[in-house]
């Protein structure tokens, strides 16, 4: 019987680490427990991972927390905290299965440089690295001029269909842009739920989201509303992105 026990919780535990939110600090203290003593609970159980800056994630050194998300050799959906990215974490997730990603992922770059050698080294990389994401959201509003890195890297993405943005820049021709990555099936603006589209690509929703973290996560999240929003659109139905 106590054989039976330990074999049915040995099956049992890793499902208690399928999502594991940082951001409260008995998970984040049971995370670090597991990833130095019992590391097959994080490799066999852990889908997704929210990782929030604050003052237990900030404590540690970084590499403690990609040593541990390393771990997670099925995790399909993270988001990561836009002051805790570094280049350092791009190798780890090219080691994962990801599908889902929030993150700065311009803070995953190498500094930016004029040579033409290096923009394909980097771009190469980083699209490799990425190369099973289908929805991301870099944190950041594409739009703008510093984000060019940002859009050629959306563009090399090779399973990418969902795009989410912040909407800052009015000058910038989003629909001209969009014409690039035809790849892309919904392109998210998180702005305001009932502003007016004034865009001619089908693929565009505005709306906004409830949770920092929302589109890594299984919740119902903007991705729902902008596809629910896309496709009411497209039978001439009433729409909503709320």
């Amino acid at each position: 019987m106590v054989g039976l026990t330990k074999s049915v919780q040995s099956r049992l535990e890793p499902i208690l680490y399928d999502s594991l939110d940082l951001s409260k600090e008995s998970i984040f203290d049971a995370f670090i427990r597991a990833a130095r003593y019992k590391p097959a609970l994080l490799s066999l159980g852990t889908r997704e991972m929210i990782v929030p800056k604050n003052s237990w994630t900030s404590a540690v050194p970084v590499h403690v927390l990609h040593d541990g998300i390393r771990l997670c050799s099925r995790l399909e959906r993270l988001s990561f905290a836009r002051d805790l990215a570094t280049p350092a974490l791009l190798p780890v997730l090219a080691s994962l299965p990801l599908r889902r990603l929030v993150t700065a992922v311009v803070r995953l770059l190498p500094e930016s440089s004029a040579n033409t050698a290096s923009t394909t080294s980097w771009l190469a990389e980083a699209s490799n690295a990425l190369k099973h994401i289908t929805h991301l959201e870099p944190l950041e509003d594409i739009t703008l001029p510093d984000s060019e890195r940002t859009r050629q890297l959306v563009a090399a993405l090779p399973s990418l269909t969902h795009l989410a943005s912040l909407r800052g820049n009015p000058n910038f021709d989003v629909d001209t842009w969009l014409e690039t990555v035809p790849h892309l099936v919904v392109f998210v603006f998180i702005h305001g739920a009932h502003q007016q589209v004034p865009f001619r690509d089908a693929r565009i929703a505005v709306t906004t989201w409830r949770k920092w973290h929302e589109g890594s996560t299984q919740m119902w999240s903007y991705w729902d509303r902008a596809e629910k929003y896309l496709r009411s659109k497209e039978r001439n139905l009433p729409v909503s992105t709320s």
